[in-house]
Parts: structure tokens; C-alpha cells; sequence
């Protein structure tokens, strides 16, 4: 994958990737702006929308144009959606380029210029002295577009904890890069897209259809705790984008597809006999 000037990388696959960003956090900004105006006298709530973006570069790029900072407040601005911000990127050089692209938009922000391991206990920390002040709940969007492998592990750890609940996730990541590092390093460092989404604590997930052509696979996953009365994921399927709830025929086709190799599926699918080893 080609990297640009700030150090993201970029394919025929990320403008596809913005567009879908854009419509996604549009959705999901206008389901939390119902919940804030619906219990405005409300204390126990924070109405702030609160977005954390792990990957978050200068906001605009000559390979792609506006990347996901930008993306954001401009859909947050046009919800008018009270935001306040944390971004990461471990170049403080792209961080001024970031501030100076965000400048015309109304957001309290800050900025970690750590690597995303460090930086989601940090801004976890910060987190939760928002939380503290009047035991107010938090709604807002994770979002992790790593050029390499994902924080899995921090992701889980820092989403445990009870300040986050309420918190979702998206994850935009390569699910042939999981399946290779799982294969070259071993499940004592790696391990497989199934159990990863297993460990993570959120209740319910949604995931997107790679395109046909795409040897990467790169994919959407989106995480949360919100459910309906009966039980099931509070969040509309975006159908159009081809996202599936994962507790759905469809969705549980696209996780096999992303989680197996060809080979390893073949495998699942062959009668075992007791008492030979082929």
C-alpha cells in the first residue's frame, strides 16, 4: 500500500472508505443528537458527542482530500452536534497541519502525538475524569484506521472499563493482514477476527461486505452496548453500504469469509473420520 506525506496509506479502496465513513458517522451522529434532545434536562447524560480518532492525520491530503477529522466535524457541524474531540497521530508535524485544517470548525479538541497504544489509555484517562463530574454517561465514536494491525488488545482492555460503555467502536481494517499475522507469528501474539470481536466488550456488532476484487479485504467493524427492547442491536443496518448485524445469516457469512483462509474453510467443510489423520 502506497504511503503518503503524513505517513497514512492510501488505495483505490479509500475514497470508497470515506464516502462510507461519511454516512456511517452521519447515521450514527443523528441517532445520538435523538438521545441528546429527548433527555435534555437530563444530569445523568453528557451531551457532548464525544470522538476519538485513532489515526486521524492532517484531516486533508493531496492523494484523497478530506480524511476522517474533516469528515467528522463536517457532519457534526451540519447535525449541530455539540463535539469534543481527541485526536491521535504519532507525528506532531501532521498534528499542526491538523489544527490548521480544523481550525474554521466549533470543536473542543485535543491532541495526543503518541502511538494509538499509548494514546487510548490516556485519552481513556481523560475520558474519565469527564465522566466523574455528575457521573454522566458518554456517547460518541471510537474510530481505528490502522495502515497495519489493529489495537485489538488495548481496545479490549480500555473497553472494559465502565466509563466506556455507553461508547461505541468502528474499525476499519485489512482482514487478510489478521489472517497473515496470525499465520506468520502464532496465537501467543495473534490471534483470529472471531475471537477478537468475541473479547471485545461490546454486546453487538455490525460488519461490511469487502468488495469481490479486493485481496486485502479491507472491512468495517462496528461495536456497541445499545440494544432495543427485544434484545437485539439498536442501530439500523446500513444495507446500502452492506453492513450486517453479525447475529444475522449474512453477517455470519461475511465474518467466515474474512476470519478463514480459502484453505482453512475448505478444511471445516471436509467429513472427519475417527481414527485418521489426513
Amino acid at each position: 500500500m502506497p504511503i503518503n506525506s503524513s505517513g497514512q496509506g492510501f488505495s483505490e479502496n479509500t475514497l470508497t472508505k470515506q464516502d462510507h465513513f461519511r454516512y456511517f458517522v452521519d447515521v450514527h451522529l443523528g441517532i445520538c443528537k435523538g438521545i441528546f434532545d429527548t433527555y435534555q434536562n437530563n444530569f445523568w447524560l453528557s451531551h457532548k458527542y464525544y470522538y476519538i480518532d485513532l489515526n486521524a492525520g492532517p484531516g486533508i491530503t493531496e492523494e484523497y482530500g478530506e480524511g476522517s477529522p474533516v469528515i467528522f466535524l463536517q457532519e457534526a457541524t451540519k447535525r449541530q452536534v455539540q463535539t469534543r474531540c481527541h485526536f491521535v497521530d504519532v507525528n506532531e508535524t501532521v498534528i499542526e497541519a491538523l489544527k490548521k485544517n480544523i481550525s474554521i470548525f466549533p470543536c473542543q479538541a485535543e491532541y495526543f502525538p503518541y502511538d494509538n497504544h499509548l494514546a487510548i489509555k490516556k485519552i481513556s484517562e481523560t475520558l474519565y475524569q469527564y465522566h466523574k463530574k455528575g457521573n454522566k454517561k458518554l456517547y460518541g465514536l471510537l474510530y481505528s484506521d490502522e495502515n497495519g494491525t489493529v489495537p485489538f488488545d488495548e481496545l479490549t482492555e480500555v473497553f472494559s472499563q465502565k466509563h466506556l460503555q455507553t461508547l461505541d467502536i468502528l474499525i476499519y481494517f485489512s482482514a487478510t493482514t489478521v489472517k497473515r499475522c496470525l499465520k506468520s507469528f502464532g496465537s501467543d501474539k495473534y490471534k483470529r477476527l472471531t475471537d477478537y470481536i468475541y473479547k471485545l466488550p461490546k454486546k453487538h456488532w455490525q460488519i461490511r461486505q469487502a468488495q469481490s476484487d479486493d485481496k486485502q479485504q479491507w472491512s468495517f467493524l462496528f461495536g456497541t452496548n445499545w440494544e432495543n427492547k427485544q434484545g437485539k442491536m439498536g442501530y439500523p443496518e446500513v444495507k446500502q453500504l452492506k453492513f450486517y448485524d453479525l447475529s444475522s445469516q449474512k453477517g455470519q457469512s461475511i465474518l467466515e469469509s474474512l476470519a478463514y483462509t480459502n484453505k482453512e474453510k475448505q478444511e471445516m467443510m471436509q467429513p472427519k473420520i475417527p481414527g485418521l489423520d489426513i
